[in-house]
């Protein structure tokens, strides 16, 4: 048995050959981006039930304030009487929960009837249940 290994063609007289045994590097191409979550759709039920929630809320507070808050957040279900919202990040999350979780919730209730409830998520998955586990 040799105490080397023969080198490939490549190397042996500067001659650029293929050594089929070699697999070639695979390069994802330059142009690819990667994946964004796409946006959370509207669902026209929760629309219809989240639309008075907030004017409610929004008469009660001061309307420029609050509605800069409201912006991203996109209703997104309403099924089995939770009403679900989606915010755009963790920080809306919390802010809405902190300053109007109560209020948004009182008003669902007196809107829609006892037992409602309300979700509020991030888009990455995140929800006003981990902001409750946390904030204890």
């Amino acid at each position: 048995m040799p105490d080397t290994l023969p080198l490939p063609d490549t190397v042996r007289g500067g001659e650029d050959k293929h050594d089929p045994r070699v697999e070639e590097p695979k390069h994802a191409p330059e142009s690819a981006e990667p994946e964004l979550a796409s946006p959370p759709v509207t669902d026209s039920r929760a629309q219809a039930v989240w639309e008075p929630l907030l004017e409610e809320l929004m008469q009660d507070s001061d309307a420029p304030k609050i509605g800069m808050w409201f912006e991203g957040v996109v209703p997104t279900a309403f099924e089995d009487s939770i009403l679900v919202l989606q915010v755009p990040n963790s920080f809306a999350l919390k802010y809405i929960e902190t300053r109007f979780g109560e209020r948004l919730r009182s008003v669902l209730t007196e809107q829609v009837g006892p037992g409602v409830k309300l979700s509020v998520r991030v888009f990455d998955g995140a929800s006003s249940a981990d902001y409750v586990r946390d904030k204890s």
